[in-house]
């Protein structure tokens, strides 16, 4: 999991599929109660938001 954050923003920490160059976001969580899943397909991304609490 890897966190990039800012004081007083948005704080995503993001989950990965592997520890390689190719390894994809998987999914996302931020400190405001949101989470988003990511799933490749062969011609788009679907990301699909959900509240945490």
């Amino acid at each position: 999991m890897v966190e990039h954050s800012q004081p007083s923003a948005l704080a995503p920490r993001h989950e990965y599929n592997g520890y390689a160059t190719s390894g994809k976001i998987t999914r996302t969580c931020g400190n405001d109660g949101h989470a988003w899943n990511h799933r490749y397909l062969d011609q788009k991304t679907v990301v699909h938001r959900q509240s945490v609490f």
